[in-house]
Parts: C-alpha cells; structure tokens; sequence
C-alpha cells in the first residue's frame, strides 16, 4: 500500500533508519497516561490532560512499518477542543489497540 505513517520512536530517537524523524515537545495527552515507552490507563484522580515527554516521530513508507500488533493510531489535534486533527501518530500499547479508542486517546499539540 502507499501512503506514509507516522510512529513514536521515543525520547531522543528511536528511528534511526528515518530519512527525516521529527522531535515533537509539549504535547499533552488526553484520555490515558504514557510512561515514554507505553500507554498506560489513567487513575481516578488523573488529571483530564498530561504533557508527555519529548518525542521523535518519523514518517515510514507504508508497508515498511512495524509488524508489532499493539499500536494505536493515535490522533493528534491542533487543540483540546478536538475539532482539527493535525496528523496520527502509532504509539504502543499494552492489549488490543481496540480498547484504547474507546478510551478516546488523543494527542494535543496547543492548550487552550
């Protein structure tokens, strides 16, 4: 297939076979936490948004992605309110990346 996709190679790299990986700050994430390698999901008393740490993305041809079963496709919105997605991103998981979404994870670039 063509097209291309975007997916987290973590703090610092991670894509190091990338013609042109991108560091990413300030994103926050909504509706799970992350721990720099994972999702992980959010407690009772979890903040409704978190900053995640730094991150490289990198744009893969398609079919020269990762194999590995638990990405979510994660989208990325310009703002909270959800109404522009920018671009999605395919960040691991624990479990069926099915769960997540109905977690509604999403990736946000600017507070509102």
């Amino acid at each position: 297939s063509s097209g291309i996709n975007a997916e987290y190679g973590g703090p610092g790299g991670g894509h190091s076979k990338a013609k042109c990986p991108v560091n990413i700050e300030g994103l926050t994430i909504e509706g799970a936490l992350f721990d720099g390698h994972k999702l992980v999901e959010c407690s009772r008393d979890s903040p409704s948004s978190t900053p995640i740490s730094n991150c490289c993305v990198a744009w893969v041809p398609a079919g020269q992605t990762k194999t590995q079963d638990n990405l979510l496709e994660t989208p990325v919105y310009y703002n909270s309110s959800r109404e522009q997605q920018v671009t999605s991103i395919k960040i691991p998981c624990p479990g069926s990346p099915e769960t997540w979404k109905l977690k509604s994870v999403a990736l946000i670039l600017k507070n509102q």
